[in-house]
């Protein structure tokens, strides 16, 4: 069996002096999805920036690809091919489309890419010169997806990706997600609908008290009530 895309073993972390995480593991394969769910603060985002390097992990490991990256600095992370789209969406509101889009691109854009992009959100396509603060909280999410999509990751990182959306869009979000995960690419997800991330994921990891409670395919997850309410304070969807 081949190793993992991304794998963490047993991370801690800390915020200052305040403990975060405690022991995070968590694998995601090639061309996989992986809900990453818990209640709210619990240490999945800090989880998400222990990957990305922004946050220091004090013990474990971080590996991507078969290297290991637990102390590579964080500039250098998305070029292995790791795109992320944080929560609250990290758009620069005064800015074009256009501008935003080609933000993190290193060198000359490849045409190709963007005109592929620009194909899968038309609605971007339409407002490419409007400054990016202008558009609907969706339009802004889509945006920062296919920012992260510009630089041909390997893996994307999403988090909270229909917080705060319209509920006309977040269907809409919901597909392109499904689309990109079709395309190849490996997404590790934190939501916090149920429903849809057991929609989206192959496997899903639930977090508690800064430390990996549960790993295991969303039909094992959903036949635990009992496991789910405790862990997520929700019922089965």
């Amino acid at each position: 069996m081949s190793a993992p895309l991304l794998e963490v073993r047993g991370i801690s972390a800390s915020i200052g002096r305040v403990p975060v995480l405690s022991d995070v593991s968590l694998s995601v394969a090639e061309r996989a999805v992986v809900g990453l769910l818990g209640r709210n603060g619990v240490g999945k985002t800090t989880s998400l920036r222990c990957v990305m390097g922004t946050v220091a992990a004090t013990g474990g490991s971080i590996s991507f690809a078969g290297a290991d990256i637990t102390r590579l600095e964080a500039h250098r992370r998305p070029g292995l091919g790791i795109g992320y789209v944080p929560q609250g969406r990290g758009i620069f509101p005064l800015l074009t489309v256009r501008e935003n889009l080609r933000l993190g691109v290193r060198g000359v854009p490849d045409p190709g890419t963007e005109e592929a992009l620009l194909n899968r959100f038309p609605r971007l396509q339409e407002r490419l010169s409007q400054k990016a603060g202008t558009m609907s909280g969706g339009e802004q999410q889509m945006l920062a997806i296919a920012r992260a999509l510009m630089t041909r990751p390997r893996l994307l990182i999403l988090d909270e990706p229909t917080e705060g959306i319209m509920p006309r869009l977040v269907g809409e979000i919901r597909r392109f997600i499904a689309e990109i995960a079709a395309s190849g690419i490996a997404v590790l997800l934190v939501e916090q609908n149920l429903k849809a991330a057991l929609a989206l994921a192959g496997h899903v990891v639930v977090m508690e008290r800064g430390r990996s409670a549960f790993s295991g395919p969303p039909a094992s997850l959903r036949a635990d009530p009992d496991l789910v309410h405790r862990l997520l304070g929700v019922g089965i969807p």
